[in-house]
């Protein structure tokens, strides 16, 4: 059993109107993300790598706040407080929706061979 407090000795990174918090363990990574209203992806993460959308896939539970992610094929959806959410590797962007902040916790697990 292990266990790590994602504010006081987890891993912490700010974006712009960001903060995201999390913690390594050997089953996989625990991420709390703080999202301030007018955060989007592409422009907050993706401009800073040079990317215009996001690949990674995301597993998690939304605590605060509402989401809109869309997918490279136009499809778009909504998280709100309470949603669970997978979201998988295809090119998404998303942003917070409202004047609310959004949080939320991702789950990822190791690749397996």
């Amino acid at each position: 059993v292990q266990s790590i407090g994602l504010s006081a000795h987890g891993e912490h990174q700010d974006f712009d109107r960001a903060r995201v918090d999390s913690a390594s363990f050997p089953a996989g990574r625990v991420t709390r993300s703080t999202l301030q209203p007018g955060w989007k992806w592409s422009a907050s993460v993706g401009r800073a790598r040079g990317l215009e959308l996001c690949t990674a896939p995301h597993l998690g539970s939304v605590i605060t706040g509402d989401m809109t992610v869309r997918v490279a094929n136009g499809s778009e959806y909504q998280y709100c407080a309470g949603d669970a959410y997978a979201v998988s590797s295809e090119p998404h962007d998303a942003w917070v929706e409202g004047e609310a902040t959004y949080v939320a916790i991702d789950v990822t697990l190791p690749a397996r061979a």
